[in-house]
């Protein structure tokens, strides 16, 4: 289907700001409405999605740069998303987009493993372009 949208994302979190971080997220991706993922477990609603939490400790790394020793959750999440607001599906990454400007305006940091929708200079913004392109050369 050309308008899926694949949501493979791993975004850290400030521990202070994990709560409200949830309850944006269950609002930018409606995974509940719209998603194929879903878990089954007795108890739980059936609109419950799978998320992965981890600890995490900052880092100075300049191509992480992230508040030093501060504790942060890792919040891993996949989903395959079919509705509205995934017109244009992986091309568009509406929902892509959408979390990505979430978690910088959250002072969080996305992890580069997954997708990444971010436009070149807010890239190099987030992740220190300029050593980035050290690096690279």
């Amino acid at each position: 289907n050309k308008d899926e949208e694949r949501i493979i994302q791993n975004c850290v979190m400030p521990v202070a700001r994990a709560a409200e971080w949830i309850q944006k997220f269950v609002r930018v991706v409606p995974s509940g409405r719209i998603g194929k993922i879903k878990l089954t477990k007795p108890g739980l609603p059936p609109t419950t999605v799978p998320i992965w939490l981890c600890p995490v400790k900052g880092t100075d790394s300049s191509l992480m740069p992230m508040q030093a020793d501060l504790l942060y959750i890792n919040f891993g999440f996949w989903d395959a998303l079919d509705g509205p607001e995934t017109k244009g599906g992986n091309t568009a990454g509406r929902i892509n987009r959408a979390l990505e400007t979430l978690c910088t305006t959250m002072g969080g940091k996305k992890t580069l493993h997954s997708s990444c929708y971010f436009l070149e200079e807010e890239f190099y913004k987030q992740y220190n372009g300029n050593v980035y392109h050290r690096v690279k050369q």
